[in-house]
């Protein structure tokens, strides 16, 4: 293998980082990278088969909380998500929260995306729109709103979770976690608000868990909201951007941009990678691995992969065999943590995307919109600009 400008932990910040996972995909099943210290997964076999291995725990043993949070706010928050935990009690509570989030109708999140989009939007000129700002936090309002929160509220929503997410990277530093302490106090209020209606969709995700886990519901709700600040804004934000490299295959309709941006999952997911933890010694993929080893799942990687995929760098929205169904890609993860809000993401990345391109589309007659991605070890995060002086 060509030894590449970048490592694999700072692949999903490269603008291309594809003939990376290639070479990967191309080389041995499991190699060990030194500069991460991971075992580095590319296939969709290989890294499947991780994800519903019973010795893999997303968490590593003996440390549910990074060492920087543990005695803080944003450390309880995290000890308590769902995500972050394995084991019968997870499944359990899993399963209640994915069960409510079905219970959301696409006429209610239609209904709601349109009421943010339009207040965010308005009048103005496609070239003043804040886009950054509209991509980022709509998601955010529109869950906060789903949640039982009143739109001022969920604004406030849409601004603190910025500041929460600041504690989930590895490279968080006492900044960083301060003000994911100060965020989580404010969220924490205006979830207890919701909870306290007893109409609101909040209050009967609460009353299903129980009153003994009620911190993990409020804890779960925060979670909710992250999840849509990040990997959905993310696949937002990547959807705009194939739109914008092909604009004649730009979606006409809900149907078609649900299939844009499940095909934008898996070409450029929002999420590139993910990391599993050995509990004890294990065989995965032919190779014996010892307990406390690290694999790095390049989720990203698997959407290229040639023995899963029919012309895999082919992006192609509307005649991609097998995304007429949901988790055809591995994006979203699978098994224990598949992600169960992945309806709801592409429901929400396909409305913003109706709505948001058409205001964009004219910008190469105009100003060129450029981007670059947020730092960041497993998420790719675009971040728009305009440059006026480029066409």
């Amino acid at each position: 293998m060509t030894k590449p400008l970048f490592t694999a932990l700072q692949a999903a910040t490269q603008p291309d980082p594809y003939p990376f996972y290639t070479e990967l995909l191309q080389g041995p099943l499991l190699p060990y990278d030194t500069a991460s210290g991971c075992y580095l997964a590319s296939r969709v076999a290989v890294i499947s088969g991780v994800l519903q291995h019973p010795a893999a725990r997303v968490r590593p043993v003996g440390q549910p909380v990074p060492a920087a949070l543990q005695g803080h706010r944003c450390g309880e928050v995290f000890a308590a998500l769902l995500r972050m935990t394995d084991g019968p009690r997870q499944q359990q509570l899993k399963a209640i929260l994915q069960r409510q989030l079905a219970a959301i109708t696409p006429a209610q999140l239609t209904e709601l995306c349109q009421a943010v989009l339009h207040e965010a939007i308005g009048s103005v000129r496609p070239d003043t729109i804040q886009l950054n700002q509209l991509i980022y936090q709509t998601p955010v309002r529109v869950m906060a709103q789903l949640l039982g929160m009143q739109p001022a509220a969920a604004r406030l929503a849409a601004t603190a979770i910025a500041d929460f997410v600041r504690c989930l990277p590895a490279q968080a530093d006492a900044a960083d976690v301060s003000a994911a302490d100060a965020a989580v106090l404010q969220l924490q209020e205006l979830i207890q608000n919701c909870l306290q209606d007893a109409t609101s969709w909040s209050a009967a995700l609460s009353d299903e868990f129980g009153t003994t886990v009620a911190q993990v519901a409020a804890a779960n709700l925060l979670g909710l909201l992250s999840q849509s600040y990040e990997a959905t804004a993310g696949l937002i934000a990547n959807s705009l951007i194939c739109c914008y490299q092909q604009p004649d295959l730009a979606p006409k309709d809900q149907r078609q941009a649900l299939l844009f941006v499940r095909e934008v999952s898996r070409f450029d997911p929002p999420v590139q990678n993910t990391r599993r933890f050995l509990a004890e010694d294990a065989v995965i993929a032919g190779q014996h691995l010892p307990a406390g080893a690290t694999i790095l799942l390049l989720l990203a990687a698997a959407g290229r992969d040639p023995q899963h995929w029919t012309a895999p760098d082919q992006f192609r929205p509307y005649d991609r065999p097998g995304h007429s169904a949901v988790a055809t890609d591995l994006s979203f993860s699978l098994g224990a943590h598949q992600c169960p809000g992945r309806q709801l993401a592409e429901q929400i990345a396909a409305q913003v995307l109706l709505v948001v391109w058409p205001h964009f589309r004219d910008l190469r007659q105009g100003a060129e919109l450029r981007w670059h991605y947020q730092p960041s070890v497993n998420g790719r995060l675009a971040w728009f600009h305009f440059d006026k002086g480029a066409h």
